[in-house]
């Protein structure tokens, strides 16, 4: 059986080895477990390029032992020379999804009737349905971005942006030095106005060039498709609890937390977990029932609350709760106008 691991690794100062033409990870996996053994667990051409500050994969463990996920690292990679710089950084691993297996048993769900392989693949599955339903995600995701541009000075995109690291238009690789990169929510604690709902980069007024901006029309995007092409990390998430916003140095636009799924989100993958790993008849009756209305101890029965005909059939999940986090998380409809 396979299952996601979500590999990721962020570092506050800028790393000289992008310049020094080192362009991919390569990620190596200790085995045996405490042996000091590393070996590739992936071919060098599978993994997104390096970039200046953070790293982010995900990639598939061919194993049922969801408990012993054993310790990684990635290793930096010239891809012209072929040439390892030798240096391991240590990375954190996660099995995929929003939920975990620790809060599906907190609910009462015990191994004994339901294995860790059974819960990591519901949640996995959960997770994938609220990305679909969603139509973007939550969690720090590396992504390489080609965007449509229309000839004014802002490039919009459909997820939340959390960090960029540079921008390529016509094939020139512009520094975000030039830009405005709209992800207050985690440089500076601002939710209002919310940049989630409107993610998008400009042309930054004091920050760019006077060459730069006369190179593209005073300072506005040439139209076209896939014109530009952003690197950087993107997705939907809040500052947690004990996280702190900011960013790593002075204007560079690069938060200090790369944020968390939001709690909503959590809650809706941990209940979708467990309906999607229950039998299905019961797994429709947990759907459809919105609370205990009468309960008798001495012989352990129970009658549960149906769903508000006006809401029956209505909804992704059958499930109301579910249904309105999902709603209230969705992103916006990418409309075309020909």
């Amino acid at each position: 059986m396979a299952f996601g691991l979500n590999l990721s690794w962020q570092a506050n100062n800028a790393n000289t080895l992008v310049d020094a033409g080192f362009d991919l990870w390569v990620i190596e996996k200790e085995t045996p477990i405490d042996s000091g053994t590393y070996v590739p667990i992936a071919p060098v051409q599978a993994l997104p390029p390096i970039t200046k500050n953070f790293f982010n994969y995900v990639f598939s463990a061919k194993t049922d032992d969801v408990s012993s996920l054993g310790n990684f690292r990635a290793v930096a990679y010239n891809s012209g020379s072929g040439i390892y710089d030798g240096i391991a950084v240590p990375i954190a691993v996660k099995l995929r999804g929003y939920a975990n297996i620790g809060d599906i048993r907190a609910q009462g769900w015990t191994a004994t009737a339901y294995p860790d392989a059974v819960v990591q693949m519901a949640i996995e599955r959960a997770s994938d349905f609220i990305d679909m339903i969603c139509r973007q995600w939550f969690e720090p995701r590396y992504r390489r971005m080609s965007i449509d541009t229309k000839n004014v000075d802002h490039l919009w995109v459909n997820v939340p942006i959390i960090a960029i690291n540079d921008i390529m238009l016509d094939e020139t690789i512009l520094s975000i030095d030039s830009f405005e990169i709209y992800n207050r929510h985690l440089t500076h604690g601002i939710v209002n106005p919310d940049d989630r709902s409107d993610p998008r980069i400009a042309w930054g007024e004091g920050r760019e060039t006077v060459d730069i901006r006369r190179l593209y029309g005073g300072g506005r995007f040439p139209r076209g498709r896939k014109t530009v092409v952003g690197r950087g990390i993107f997705g939907y998430t809040e500052i947690g609890s004990y996280d702190y916003h900011g960013e790593t140095a002075d204007n560079s636009q690069i938060p200090i937390s790369l944020g968390q799924t939001p709690g909503p989100i959590v809650r809706a993958a941990t209940k979708l977990s467990i309906l999607r790993m229950v039998p299905f008849e019961d797994a429709d009756g947990m759907a459809k029932a919105t609370k205990v209305i009468s309960e008798k101890t001495r012989d352990q029965s129970y009658t549960l609350a149906s769903i508000p005909e006006s809401e029956a059939g209505f909804g992704f999940t059958g499930d109301t709760e579910i249904d309105s986090i999902l709603k209230m998380f969705m992103g916006p409809i990418d409309v075309g106008v020909v």
